[in-house]
């Protein structure tokens, strides 16, 4: 059974209890002293409300990055696409289960909306909402569809594998990760993956192909597990630790092949599941009246037990996109001129 450095979190947390949802559009943004806001943010929405010229016009982009020159990876042949991989695999240990998780990735996903918007894209950022799809067909979402999604999984069902369906096949990345962590920088291949689902046989836990069983993990990124999450996160780090541990660890898990270890970037749907992070985030952040916007604390150092991070710390990008690190406290809020979104709910 395949371990992703993800995934190990997930067995040793404490299940969190049952509480009301949430899912109102109307939110009161925060204002802080001295923080210039934007009057016409972005509305970030999810794949399946957004219109077929648009879905195409984003995988456009998503391909053109591949025809860019890399700045970061020094491989020969290596693209401005494989830059953000690069940069997310040199940089991994220092960007997961720690603090600066949330605010690191959300700044991320903001340099590679800019990067799809030089490609040509017309559109915002784009999520995938997994708790619609939370059920025992995941596998048949119509963000996995051949046509109007990303596709499925590999073609070979048992294992990491080439993807079999649609616009990513024959998909060559450079960057390279195996599930016990090694890294390659300059390994050329097609994108793989390998959809799982896990089931329990004699009080042990085994990986099947989703092909067998289509729940994909969901149990663990239900709208139920996500409020649970949400109304239990009482400050930064009771948030974030679950929240990083549970729904956003399975979906690198159940996706599998290059989504797995830490080349998750080399797979498009990492963009989607990441945007979508941050919209918990973003909803988390507004409840009880944004009493939560500029909450930031936790470890600087994965698995340390010192809750030492301030806001006043930079987040590193190795150059990514040409831009110089920055402060954590420059992304806590999303209606400011830096960064300037919303969602739609």
């Amino acid at each position: 059974m395949r371990t992703s450095v993800l995934g190990l979190y997930i067995f040793g947390l404490v299940t969190v209890s049952a509480s009301s949802g949430h899912r109102s559009s109307k939110r009161q943004e925060p204002v802080v002293n001295g923080t210039s806001n934007c009057s016409n943010p972005a509305i970030r929405k999810e794949w399946r409300d957004v219109d077929r010229a648009t879905q195409q016009n984003y995988i456009s982009a998503v391909k053109c990055l591949r025809t860019k020159p890399a700045r970061v990876n020094i491989y020969p042949g290596a693209t401005l696409y494989d830059d953000f991989t690069t940069v997310h695999m040199s940089l991994s240990e220092g960007i997961h289960f720690v603090a600066q998780f949330l605010p690191w990735h959300r700044w991320f996903v903001n340099l590679y909306e800019t990067a799809l918007k030089d490609c040509g894209y017309n559109g915002n950022a784009i999520y995938w909402d997994w708790t619609r799809d939370a059920g025992p067909n995941v596998i048949n979402s119509p963000i996995f569809d051949p046509v109007t999604g990303f596709g499925g999984t590999g073609t070979n069902v048992t294992t990491r594998s080439p993807v079999a369906t649609g616009p990513f096949v024959n998909f060559t990345v450079v960057a390279y990760a195996d599930y016990s962590g090694e890294k390659y920088f300059g390994r050329p291949h097609y994108l793989d993956r390998n959809f799982i689902s896990m089931v329990t046989r004699d009080n042990v836990v085994y990986a099947i192909p989703a092909t067998e069983d289509g729940s994909m993990l969901s149990e663990r990124y239900t709208e139920t597990m996500m409020n649970n999450i949400m109304n239990n996160g009482k400050d930064f780090e009771s948030f974030r630790e679950p929240f990083e541990g549970i729904p956003h660890a399975a979906i690198h898990d159940t996706i599998g092949g290059d989504m797995s270890p830490s080349s998750s970037p080399n797979e498009p749907l990492f963009w989607l599941h990441h945007t979508n992070v941050d919209r918990w985030w973003w909803k988390w952040q507004h409840l009880n009246n944004s009493v939560n916007a500029l909450q930031y604390t936790g470890n600087t150092l994965r698995g340390s037990s010192v809750l030492d991070a301030t806001a006043q710390d930079f987040m590193p990008f190795l150059g990514l996109m040409g831009v110089d690190d920055l402060p954590v406290s420059d992304v806590l809020l999303t209606n400011t001129s830096k960064l300037c979104y919303t969602y739609d709910y």
